[in-house]
């Protein structure tokens, strides 16, 4: 992969292996990228299931899943009601993405962020600044996916 390369698809898209024709049957769509990181050697991985009424944000340094959040629109609140469902904190990056994700495509939105955290080769700074990049990245490939 070279350096001037911002973004590189791991793999083509993966078409659903449902039937087109029958608009009811469930439908996945699976986008892999891989970003190379500005602050640190290695990679930012991210994989991006397109779901019928959602889609599934996992942007990663490594492979584990970390906290994940999920947030949705309702007619009550013009804020999506968001909650952790797997190892979050009070205040969990993957939740307030998943709440700006789904205000923006009004769709359910699950994130899941497994980025450096203090003592993993990263200090707060650093971290910081991950922590932004990934969310710029997550934007920039749902606008992609979704053409928005």
């Amino acid at each position: 992969m070279s350096e001037s390369t911002s973004s590189t698809p791991m793999n083509p898209p993966v078409p659903s292996t449902s039937a087109a024709s029958n608009s009811s049957s469930p439908s996945i769509r699976t986008h892999q990228f891989a970003d190379p990181l500005p602050l640190m050697d290695g990679l930012l991985y991210t994989l991006i299931l397109e779901l019928r009424g959602g889609f599934w944000v996992w942007s990663g340094t490594g492979r584990n899943m970390g906290a994940t959040s999920v947030a949705v629109k309702t007619r009550f609140d013009s804020l999506p009601a968001a909650t952790s469902i797997l190892g979050a904190s009070l205040d969990d990056p993957s939740q307030r993405l998943a709440r700006k994700l789904a205000a923006r495509y009004s769709l359910q939105a699950f994130v899941s962020l497994d980025l450096p955290q203090p003592g993993q080769g990263a200090d707060d700074g650093t971290m910081d600044d991950i922590g932004v990049f990934a969310e710029r990245k997550i934007v920039e490939h749902l606008k992609e996916v979704h053409g928005r």
